[in-house]
């Protein structure tokens, strides 16, 4: 038997083709998207002037763009970026476009945020809003884009929507993702800038006050101090408490409040509102600081007679809890204040 001829010719009508064989399927090719996006027309992201914050906006086919956000708080502590939030916040069928849904809330709940999660006694900045904007569709890539200092590009985040906007059409889902990122400013906020400055006034005072008199106060008497009281009760009735003096077992000769006095009680208020960030506990401290005030009670006969004058805060208002904390720490604060830590 004759060996088989090889004859090239036989074989040039078939071109090689190495490249990885397609899978034909029913979605359509990347090429085939982006021919389809040039050729639907592009849907529109609502601006405030366009937006009716009652209506729902749910027509199908639908006219304008959904996006949902997925934002997180997080602080750069100079080691380590720390989580400040348990879980993203998600806000999902929204049709405001980003940059006025930023100006109109989002950015006030981010900041609200930050002061929920932070020691009011510090202060922080903006380092960078980390950006990934994406669309339910295996064949786009997503949109990543790092904006410092929070400077957000939001005609350059809304374009991305508007490109996908045909996908949307499509039954699509678009998904804005946010992580911003705070860092420790060296910035002093100035309620403790006019603290300091109180302090320090108070300081020179109380020296010059030092050097002309040497006195013990009128509360470490042998003999009981009455101080009368009138507040409205439950049912608008006036009731008088008596205080009377100090507990033997307290010794106060070391005793230094900041003077005039009655600026102490006013910064012994801005001490009480640093440690707190409730609304709430905050008005309660205030409320606190006027009624001492109005009573014209001083900070060492309050912490001497505590328990008559829990009962006069409790009676007058304040709450519970804070009036235990006012009475009870004016000790504390005195040796913060001598000490030089606050």
């Amino acid at each position: 038997m004759e060996d088989a001829y090889y004859d090239p010719a036989l074989f040039y009508d078939v071109e090689l083709d190495f490249r990885t064989p397609r899978l034909e399927s029913n979605s359509a090719s990347p090429i085939g998207q982006s021919q389809k996006r040039s050729h639907s027309p592009s849907l529109p992201l609502l601006q405030l002037s366009d937006w009716d914050e009652d209506l729902l906006y749910d027509e199908f086919p639908p006219t304008c763009i959904h996006y949902s956000i997925e934002w997180d708080l997080r602080l750069n502590t100079g080691k380590r970026l720390m989580k400040l939030m348990y879980n993203p916040e998600l806000e999902q069928d929204l049709v405001l476009a980003p940059g006025a849904y930023w100006d109109k809330s989002w950015k006030k709940k981010l900041e609200d945020r930050l002061k929920k999660k932070t020691p009011a006694t510090k202060c922080y900045e903006p380092e960078e809003a980390n950006f990934v904007i994406s669309v339910s569709d295996r064949a786009e890539t997503n949109f990543s884009k790092s904006y410092p200092d929070f400077d957000i590009n939001w005609k350059e985040v809304e374009k991305q929507l508007q490109i996908w906007s045909p996908l949307f059409r499509g039954g699509r889902k678009l998904h804005i993702k946010v992580v911003f990122v705070y860092k420790p400013s060296k910035d002093v906020p100035q309620f403790i800038r006019d603290m300091i400055y109180k302090k320090d006034r108070l300081n020179e005072q109380r020296k010059e006050s030092s050097k002309k008199r040497k006195r013990r106060d009128s509360f470490i008497d042998s003999y009981p101090i009455h101080i009368t009281n009138v507040l409205p009760g439950p049912s608008n009735q006036a009731s008088a408490v008596a205080l009377t003096g100090p507990p033997k077992d307290i010794d106060v000769d070391e005793w230094d409040i900041p003077e005039p006095r009655d600026d102490a009680i006013e910064l012994y208020g801005i001490f009480h509102c640093a440690r707190v960030s409730s609304d709430i506990w905050k008005a309660s401290i205030r409320k606190a600081v006027a009624f001492t005030f109005q009573q014209g009670l001083d900070l060492k006969y309050m912490y001497m007679c505590q328990q008559q004058c829990v009962e006069i805060f409790v009676n007058a208002g304040i709450l519970p809890g804070i009036a235990e904390s006012w009475v009870r720490d004016v000790k504390k604060w005195v040796d913060n204040v001598n000490n030089g830590t606050i």
